[in-house]
Order: structure tokens, then sequence, then C-alpha cells
């Protein structure tokens, strides 16, 4: 009993540890993204602005 026991946490762990990884990495792209776009908003607000003013 004792040796399966450890047999599922020797074999839990890695899958648990992957499990979140995978999840923080799936949150780290969406942040990217969301970053990203907002930062293109932001680059298309100033070229916008900058070209207004040489109007």
């Amino acid at each position: 009993m004792f040796l399966q026991f450890r047999d599922l946490v020797i074999f839990t762990i890695p899958l648990l540890v992957l499990q979140t990884i995978a999840l923080n990495y799936c949150w780290l792209a969406i942040l990217r993204a969301h970053v990203d776009k907002m930062g293109l908003k932001t680059l298309l607000l100033v070229t916008s602005c900058l070209s207004k003013i040489r109007n």
C-alpha cells in the first residue's frame, strides 16, 4: 500500500507541476496579447496625433 501511494505521489507531482506551468504560460500569452493590443492602440493614437500636428 505504501509503495503504491509513493508511486502515485511520484507520478502526480510532476503532472501538477506541468499543469501549473502550462496554465501560467496560457495566462502569460493572454496577458502579452492584451498588452500588445494596448501598445498597438497607443502607438496608433500617437502616430495619428503626430500626423495631425504635422498637418
